[in-house]
This record gives structure tokens, C-alpha cells and sequence, in this order.
């Protein structure tokens, strides 16, 4: 029986023809779908920008609710809608936190329920493996195991379980998947073999991650947000491929065959990160002449929009470190990037996917490319990491860059092995050379 919901705000309708429009990075990206008799309502999504809309989210710990004696880790902070621990020496920021909280309310906010009553257990680790075998991220008997990189999936899973939501594999990791705020692209598997796979218990490797996830981004696209949903709310864990198809089937109004064929015209399709963790989305804003900018912050992990991460820095697996990112547009051209001070001081560089497109019309990375990390590529799109050396030497580093949104990450970290603590405080510059 279909579960109902509450009217969502971001629900409409009297519109023959449904236009949903996703923030993405910097831009709007417009889902047309193309059968008006699929969607008679307009829904619009939207997610909080940047540092001045997170601020609503941060914390009141005024009234912290009675934490469940049965988690197995000690809660060190609750926020609105998480009960934090940590796997590190340090918990983390106030950014961090308010993150999190926006992807909640964002993603109650596209499957229409409301978000959860009771706090959701969250240990932040980098040795999740232990409950997840063999994945970096589980949400397990009701509580989240993970490190930041798959924390936006695993609270999709967290806000549907808490409104009853289930279903196999498929439609539950595409979704999460979609809502995480990363890129995703076909890895050239048809739908029909999508579903086959999705519908057993068998464990998905990486590439069955991503086509699962360009699936559910392509039925959003094609059918609507709501009917997708819908899709959600009428599967059940336990069905098989056969019951599945029936329900596609019946729910769309087209045959598998004729939903494989519509699906495999858009394997081509490119679909930009949605949501509060999508690339740029949660960076500072750059002030940008269109020639030069300059910049010296204090990282601190009170700030507000200063991050505790352990997936940029040299010492992965270590919590001292802060990074703040700022965003920016550039017009195609060359560019220099210097930072003012030498020993323990990063950056990152970004290449934002903004909008929706085709995979043609994908830039390659341009040269030099310093280092490519491949497991954080579904953030953003390319990017490149430097040591300090190489960044700090006179005239810094130069590369040429296409036209785009960027996020430059600038970061600190403390040396794990001796304990020198280098200041927090940080200078850099971008300049366009020509």
C-alpha cells in the first residue's frame, strides 16, 4: 500500500508540464521532462549556498536530547538532527556540522517526509570497514558508520529508513547516490541489467554504485522527482526483478523494452552533483576582479566555514586538519596560484561541474596535472593537489584552465609525528597571467 506523505513546500500544482530545477554549484540546472502526462505538478529544489546559509543551521545545544544507551560509541556532540562521534582525536567543526544537518533537511525535503524525530547515530571514522565490510560507509541497524567522503549517501539512507522508505538495491543506492552531491556518469550498463543486479543481496562493487546512481539521476530527469519517489514508496526490498518490472512498468506507462531504449539514449548524459554537498556549494565566495585575488584566513575550526577533513590532506587518516575552500568563476585562460607561507600548508583545486551535460562536451584536464585523485572525483570533476614546496617557490605554480566554477581549498595540517603545531594562518593569491 502507497505510504502517505505531508505536503511538501517544494510541492505544486496546475502545471501541465513539470520543470524541476536543482541548484547545482553555482548554476540552475533544469530538469524538462519530455511526456507532459508523466508529471502534473512543478517542483522546485533548492539547498542552502555557502557559508551565510549554513549559518541557519548551526547548532543550538541548549537542549540536546537523552542519547539511546545502545549506540556503541560515545557521543561527543548533537546537532538537530545527528548524534556525533568520532574515530579521531578531534570532533568535528561547526561547518561540518551544519552540513550535515542541511543534507538532512535537504533530502527530507525531495523525498517529502519529514525529517527525523530522533537523533541519528553517526560515528565519523576512517575504519568504518569493521561494520561495513567491505565498504568506507554503512547505515547499520540504525546507526551511520562512515567517513566524510560517503556521509551524504549514508544520511539518505538514515532520513528514508526513518519514513518506512525500503526498497532493493537499486532504487535505494541510486538514490543515495543522486542525493550525495556527486557527479555521475554512465558506466555504459543498460537498464535492464541495472535492475538484475540491483534487485539481489549480493554486495555492489563501485561501478554498479555509479550506474545505479546515473539511473535514478536519469529517471529524475525523464519522469520527475515525485514519480521517482512514488517509484521508491511502492518497492519493496524483497521483490525481485520481475515484481519490479511490473511496478516500472505500470507507475511510467511504458514496457521495459521501451524504458531501455529511452535510457540508453541517455548514457551520453552527464548529471552535475544537487545538493548542500555538491562541488562549490558549501565554499566560501571569492571576491574575483577577473584578474587577481588575494586572501589570508585564519583557519579555525569555530569559524563556521572551516572544515575538519581527513580526505585532502598528506596525512590521510589524521583529524589535524582544517580546510576552508573558496569558489570562483574563470574565464578560460591562464592562471598563477601562490601561497605566502611554506611548511604544513596546502591547496586544492577544483574543477566544479555545474550543469548537466553531455559527455562530449567534457574538457580534459588541462596540463600540468599534478595529481589526480581518483576516489574524489565524483565531488567535483577534476583537481589538483601540490605539496607546499612546489606551491611556495617564487612565481608558484601556472596552469591553464577552461572556463568553469572553481573551488580552491586551502588548507593546514598539524604533523602527526612530532606535534609541531605551524599556525593556522594562511595567505595566498590567484592571478589570470594572460
Amino acid at each position: 500500500m502507497l505510504r502517505t506523505r505531508p505536503t511538501s513546500a517544494y510541492r505544486s500544482g496546475g502545471h501541465s508540464r513539470r520543470s524541476v530545477t536543482i541548484r547545482s554549484g553555482a548554476e540552475n540546472s533544469p530538469y524538462i521532462l519530455h511526456h507532459a502526462q508523466h508529471a502534473p505538478m512543478t517542483h522546485r529544489l533548492k539547498y542552502p549556498r555557502g557559508p551565510a546559509s549554513l549559518g541557519a543551521f548551526f547548532l543550538l545545544l541548549a537542549c540536546v536530547p537523552e542519547t539511546d544507551p545502545s549506540v556503541p560509541f560515545d557521543v561527543e556532540v548533537t546537532s538537530r538532527y545527528l548524534c556525533l562521534g568520532s574515530g579521531f582525536s578531534e570532533a568535528m567543526c561547526e561547518a561540518n556540522i551544519a552540513l550535515l544537518d542541511a543534507q538532512v533537511d535537504w533530502v527530507a525535503s525531495i523525498l517529502g517526509v519529514p525529517p527525523p524525530e530522533d537523533c541519528i547515530p553517526t560515528l565519523w571514522t576512517e575504519r568504518a570497514s569493521h561494520k561495513c565490510d567491505p565498504y568506507k560507509g554503512c547505515y547499520k541497524e540504525g546507526i551511520i558508520y562512515s567517513n566524510w567522503q560517503y556521509l551524504p549517501h549514508e544520511i539518505v539512507h538514515a532520513v528514508a529508513a526513518s519514513s518506512g522508505l525500503s526498497g532493493p538495491q537499486f532504487i535505494k543506492e541510486g538514490l543515495a547516490e543522486a542525493l550525495s552531491g556527486k557527479v555521475l556518469r554512465s558506466q555504459g550498463v543498460d537498464l535492464g541489467s541495472i535492475i538484475e543486479v540491483g534487485t539481489t543481496d549480493a554486495p555492489l562493487s563501485y561501478s554498479a554504485y555509479e550506474s545505479t546512481g546515473h539511473l535514478a539521476a536519469w529517471m529524475m530527469e525523464y519522469f520527475g522527482v515525485d514519480r521517482v519517489v512514488e517509484l521508491y514508496d511502492r518497492l519493496d526490498e524483497d521483490m525481485g526483478k520481475e515484481e519490479v518490472v511490473s511496478v516500472l512498468e505500470s507507475l511510467f506507462g511504458m514496457s521495459l523494452s521501451d524504458l531501455e531504449t529511452e535510457y540508453a539514449g541517455a548514457m551520453h548524459r552527464v548529471y552535475a552533483g544537487k545538493g548542500p554537498f555538491s562541488c562549490g556549494a558549501y565554499a566560501s565566495e571569492l571576491p574575483w576582479n577577473g584578474i587577481r585575488a588575494m586572501g589570508q584566513p585564519s583557519l579555525s575550526c569555530g569559524s563556521g566555514v572551516d572544515f575538519r577533513r581527513v580526505d585532502l590532506g598528506q596525512y590521510l587518516g589524521h583529524s589535524e586538519e582544517l580546510w576552508r575552500g573558496y569558489r570562483f568563476d574563470l574565464a578560460k585562460g591562464q592562471y598563477r596560484i601562490e601561497l605566502g607561507t611554506t611548511s604544513y600548508s596546502y591547496a586544492i583545486l577544483q574543477a566544479c561541474l555545474s550543469s548537466d551535460i553531455t559527455d562530449d562536451l567534457l574538457v580534459s584536464p588541462p596540463e600540468p596535472v599534478l595529481q589526480s585523485w581518483a576516489e574524489l572525483r565524483g565531488w567535483g570533476f577534476f583537481q589538483w593537489r601540490d605539496l607546499p614546496e612546489s606551491l611556495s617557490v617564487p612565481g608558484g605554480i601556472t596552469l591553464d584552465l577552461p572556463t568553469g566554477l572553481y573551488t580552491l581549498w586551502i588548507g593546514w595540517v598539524k604533523d602527526p609525528e612530532t606535534g609541531v603545531l605551524v599556525t593556522p594562518a594562511k595567505s595566498f593569491a590567484i592571478e589570470r597571467v594572460n
